[in-house]
This record gives structure tokens, sequence and C-alpha cells, in this order.
């Protein structure tokens, strides 16, 4: 049996494979170069002095920060300095709380920079004034970037257990209408970030990490999803129809499964504060299914200069918020 025309066939086939491959590749590169950039105007500029290790890859919460770093972040708007400030990690990777106390009080912060404290110096953050407030215990489990997602692949993995060393008695999370994209993986950072589906009964279930191409789908979705041509043609013109399709089910069903965890663990309401406008209000639902709490609106928050994020006098009024409104309140 003569093979050759067979084998000609599959050479012809795998080579015109190739340059269809190597085609699309280079169409996508020439749409990534002719993309239009966002027009020039203020220099903003942020510096992490002498810290090459701040941030490592992190399969559970997707990023984290090293143990044991100090950083000194400047950033400034053109010749302007609106903040150089220290951050200091702990040996559990996180932003360092005051000493603990005596206190039965033992309160959990989640959240994403706010909660950190980006722009503000380590006894600047809310949490922390919280604590000498309060004279409570807290630990800050809010990092640059974060939104929900890390909150509950902490909360259900039983993560966050082994990185205290008390019983809770308050859980909050603070969160902002930026959130909601996290949740689907739509910002450059959440590549490698914890990815939910949401189930029948509306709860959320993990299914990964958006990164992840152990599926020949999710394979497919990640080579789709980092192409120039998927971002300039789809992504960033329909990024308000992936909001309200696939990022407010996914928040709600997030929010309402780390309230039901908050509940089944420690038999505590979750409390949410939410830092923003009326987009944040569809959370009231889906807090309130597990005893939860949700805050909202806020009292008005100050915030830096050409940054946004909360402002020492911002942090203070969270805190003042924070004790008055939860640790005080009689119920």
């Amino acid at each position: 049996m003569n093979r050759q025309p067979l084998r000609s066939f599959v050479l012809s086939l795998t080579m015109s494979l190739v340059v269809f491959v190597v085609a699309l590749w280079i169409g996508d590169y020439l749409i990534g170069v002719t993309t239009p950039r966002r027009a020039g105007g203020d220099k903003v500029s942020k510096q992490y002095n002498a810290v090459p290790n701040y941030w490592k890859v992190d399969d559970l919460l997707g990023a984290a920060l090293h143990p044991g770093v100090i950083a000194h972040p400047v950033k400034t708007w053109n010749d302007e300095v609106l903040y150089e400030v220290t951050y200091t990690i702990n040996d559990k990777g996180l932003r360092i709380s005051p000493p603990a106390t005596d206190s039965p009080v033992c309160m959990l912060f989640f959240g994403g920079s706010a909660t950190f404290g980006e722009g503000v110096n380590d006894d600047q953050p809310f949490p922390w004034l919280v604590a000498t407030g309060a004279k409570v215990n807290v630990t800050n489990f809010g990092l640059h970037g974060y939104g929900p997602a890390q909150m509950l692949a902490a909360l259900e993995s039983g993560w966050v257990d082994d990185m205290i060393d008390c019983t809770p008695t308050h859980v909050i999370y603070t969160v902002i209408p930026a959130h909601v994209i996290r949740t689907i993986g739509l910002v450059s950072w959440s590549k490698h970030y914890p990815e939910y589906r949401v189930t029948a009964d509306g709860l959320a279930e993990r299914v990964g990490n958006f990164d992840d191409w152990n599926t020949p789908y999710k394979l497919l979705r990640r080579i789709v999803k980092s192409s120039h041509t998927y971002k300039r043609f789809f992504q960033n013109r329909n990024i308000q129809l992936l909001y309200e399709r696939d990022g407010l089910p996914t928040m709600s069903a997030i929010v309402r499964t780390a309230a039901k965890q908050v509940q089944d663990r420690y038999g505590i309401p979750l409390h949410v504060l939410g830092m923003g406008d009326e987009r944040l209000a569809f959370l009231a639902g889906p807090v309130a299914d597990y005893g939860g709490v949700f805050h909202h609106p806020l009292p008005t928050i100050e915030r830096i200069p050409h940054d946004g994020h909360p402002s020492v006098l911002g942090h203070q009024t969270l805190a003042h918020y924070i004790i008055d409104e939860i640790l005080n309140d009689p119920q």
C-alpha cells in the first residue's frame, strides 16, 4: 500500500496549520502595537525602594507578600510627592498590626488596598486605628488589588484560622465598586486570582485559578483572553456587559458564600463596608442572606489627592465608624 499520498496530506495540513497560527499571532501582535494608548498627561510614579522580593505568586490567593519585608513606597504626581511611607510585613506575610491585648475582641479585616492602607504608614490604616482606639486585637488581611475572592478562599480553606491566635468576634470586609471586575479576572494583575463559578443555589464554588490550563477549554480560554484582539474588540468595548452579566452575579455569590462561611465557622455576622456609591447597593441582599450586615452609605472618606485611596483622615473616619457602629453597637 502506497502511504506517500497520506504522508503528503498530513505534512501539507501541518504546514497549513503552522502558517495559520503564525498569521494569527502576527495579526494579533499588529493589533496590539496599533491599539491607541491612553493620552499622555500628568505623570504619576510609584516606586518600592530596595524591595526586590515584595510580591510572590500564591496558588491559594493569587498573589501575596513575602514575609518580613519592609517597603518604602514613594508616589509622585508630576513633581509633587503624594506620599512617602513605610509598609512593614510580618512573618506571616501580612501588614503588621499592634501587639496582642488581653481583650476578648478579635477582629479580622478583609479587602484590597484601602484595608491594607496603601499610601499611609504602618500605624495609620483603619484596622490599626481600631485596634489602638478600642484596645482590641486585629488582623489585617487586606492587600493591594485584592477583592472578595481572596476573603472567601482564605476562609473556606482554613488558612485564616492558621494565621490568627484568637477566636474571631468580628469579621469586616471593605468593598469598592472596582472589586466586581476583579472577581471575573478583568484586571491585569488578576491572572492567577481564585476563580469562582455561581452554583444553582446562588453560592460560589471555586474552580481553580484564572490562568489554569488543565483542561482544553481553560487552555483555549486563556489563549483567547490574553490576546490583543480579544481585549481591543471585545473586552474593552463590552466591559459594562461583562460587569453586569458576569461580574454582579459572581460578586454576589462570593460575598454570600463568605457570609455563610463566617456564620458557620464563627457564629457571627459578616460586616461589609460599602466604600462607594449606589453601585454597591446590590450587595445588601447577598450579605443579609446569611445574617451579614451591609453598611452603606458610609461617611464621606477623605482621599489622597491624585490617588484615590483613603488619606490619614479618611482612615480615621473609617476607624471611628467601625468603633461606634460595629464595636459599640448593643445589637
